[in-house]
């Protein structure tokens, strides 16, 4: 996992991916609109992060993950008390394989406008601090 550590009083995005190029464009991408991110690159290593740490305003998930798809993992987070209610948007080159429970859905090649659109839906006008990015 990558970014700062988070606390309580901070608003971040989740971002689950596991190509580490796009993973690390996502968070470059957040940082600079002034989000807080943290990172995951696999179902396990997301399910792990938000049993531990503070709801994020949203998960961004990648629609094919090397151990799960989003739909599984959506189901997961959906059964966690402390995050069910957390939004998640699925990116996907398949719109036709993301999930319906999904709070939104952008199509690969990302178009950042959309990417924007979801996250100030989400997260626009919370108290998050952005994250430094990655080295």
């Amino acid at each position: 996992m990558t970014g700062q550590a988070m606390t309580a009083a901070e608003d971040y995005v989740l971002v689950v991916e596991d190509d580490d190029g796009l993973r690390e464009t996502l968070i470059d991408f957040l940082y600079e609109e002034g989000y807080a991110s943290c990172s995951a690159s696999s179902a396990q290593e997301a399910q792990a992060f938000l049993q531990a740490a503070p709801p994020p305003c949203l998960v961004i998930l990648d629609q094919s993950l090397p151990d799960m798809s989003a739909e599984e993992l959506v189901r997961i987070i959906r059964a966690m008390p402390a995050v069910a209610a957390v939004p998640v948007c699925v990116v996907t080159g398949d719109m036709r394989r993301a999930p319906a429970d999904a709070d939104a859905v952008i199509r690969k090649p990302i178009d950042v406008a959309d990417l924007l659109r979801v996250v100030d839906t989400h997260c626009r006008g919370r108290t998050g601090l952005a994250s430094p990015p990655p080295a």
